[in-house]
Order: structure tokens, then C-alpha cells, then sequence
């Protein structure tokens, strides 16, 4: 739809057509201050409040914001501190305890739904902790490393406990889909991964390796394979 101006508004003359969103050219109607145009204008400036038209792609994952106010990362939290990628429920009995293979790198889904700025990754250990040392990555919904923990890793601690490892490097992630990632450098330590009675609603996948080497890229899953998606959260 399009107006013609009846009298000047907000810098737009009178007697010229012009396109507004559908909410102020029914008020600008009513006001009598345009009325509705038969046609649309060759040339015009376009105010389109009720469609975003400033978008943020990270990482494959496409966010809309509106110009303006609202678009830097804010300063006071949106949403939860922490984010997993499950129901949280008593951790002994969570998915399944999985022995690891040693330089083996498993990867699961995660949703992050708003805007904030992240410290690292939380992955929940199994039954047996201690002994072995463990690194974190992040990956974006391509597959493309965004990040990762110290290379040399982490000593497991903690039986059936989440266990934090800060990243090299705060990440700001737009709202959209993520992979978390775990490496082990041994086979002792056990973490808790994805079952099939989860639900199986997560991506995960795993792939061999050698410890400390993190991959710059995998092929994103399109299934769900149980046992090898760490369950974890990312956390501020």
C-alpha cells in the first residue's frame, strides 16, 4: 500500500506518494493527513517498522534486528547464564555413561536463542573422573571452528558433575544453532552423551583424531547417533 501526503510529515512534503508501514498509514489516514494512494511511487523512501531490515549472519545462522537500539551485544544478561543442551535432570542417571577413545572428537547440538557473549563450555562427566585430560571446542552450524580451550587440556574432575573450560577467547554468537565439542587425551575419564532415550532431537556425531589437534571444520550431521553427542552447556 501507499500514501499520498496531504500535508508534510516528518520531513516528507506534502503532495508526495509515499510507503510507510501498514500500522502508521492507517493512523496517517484517520488523521487526515494522507489519504490512501491509487498507485506507487516511482521513487520513495521506505519505513518498514514492522519488517526488520538490518540482519546479522554469523555462522550460517541468520538473526533479523531492527536498526538501531538493540543491535549491540547487550550488557545485562537476556537469558539464562547458563545454556544446555538438554533437560537438565539428575546427572548420575543423564543419557549414558561412554568410555572415551583417546583424540576422538565428540560433537553435539546446541540452540543458543538470544544474543550474549559466552566464557565456555560445561561437558558433564561420567561415573569415573580424574586421570585424564579433556579440551573443549565450539563450532558454528556449518561446522566451522569458532573456538576452543587450551590445547594441553584439562584434568577430568568431578564424578557425574558438570566440569567448566574456558575458552582461549570470549565468543558473542548471534541466536541460531551451535556444536559443542569434547577431546580426551586418554581413556579412563567418562563423560555422559546423548542417548536414544533422550529423544535423539539433538545432531551428533564423532570423529577420530589425535589429542590437541582441533579440527577447523566438519560436515555438520543431518542424524542422531547415540552415545557420542556430549551433553554440556555453554555457560557466561
Amino acid at each position: 500500500m501507499a500514501v499520498s501526503l496531504i500535508r508534510s510529515y516528518q520531513g516528507y512534503a506534502a503532495s508526495t506518494v509515499q510507503v510507510f508501514d501498514s500500522v502508521t498509514e492507517a493512523a496517517l489516514i484517520a488523521q487526515g493527513i494522507a489519504t490512501a494512494a491509487t498507485g506507487y511511487p516511482v521513487q520513495t523512501n521506505t519505513l518498514l517498522i514492522d519488517s526488520p531490515i538490518m540482519s546479522i549472519t554469523q555462522g550460517g545462522n541468520v538473526t533479523y534486528q531492527p536498526s538501531g537500539a538493540g543491535v549491540a551485544v547487550p550488557t545485562t544478561p537476556q537469558g539464562p547464564r547458563i545454556l544446555p543442551n538438554t533437560n537438565i535432570q539428575a546427572f548420575a542417571s543423564a543419557g549414558t555413561n561412554t568410555t572415551m577413545v583417546a583424540g576422538t572428537l565428540y560433537r553435539s547440538e546446541i540452540f543458543v536463542p538470544f544474543l550474549a557473549t559466552w566464557t565456555g563450555i560445561g561437558i558433564l562427566n561420567g561415573a569415573t573422573a580424574g586421570t585424564d585430560n579433556g579440551l573443549v571446542a565450539l563450532y558454528d552450524s556449518n561446522g566451522v571452528l569458532i573456538t576452543n580451550s587450551a590445547v594441553a587440556g584439562a584434568l577430568s574432575t568431578g564424578a557425574n558433575a558438570f566440569q567448566n573450560r574456558a575458552f582461549l577467547n570470549t565468543v558473542t554468537l548471534t541466536p541460531g544453532r551451535y556444536f559443542i565439542a569434547y577431546q580426551q587425551n586418554g581413556t579412563t575419564a567418562t563423560i555422559r552423551t546423548h542417548a536414544a532415550a533422550n529423544g535423539g532431537n539433538q545432531m551428533t556425531s564423532s570423529a577420530t583424531g589425535t589429542f590437541g589437534t582441533v579440527p577447523a571444520s566438519f560436515t555438520a550431521p543431518t542424524t542422531f547417533t547415540a552415545d557420542v553427542g556430549p551433553i554440556g552447556w555453554l555457560y557466561q
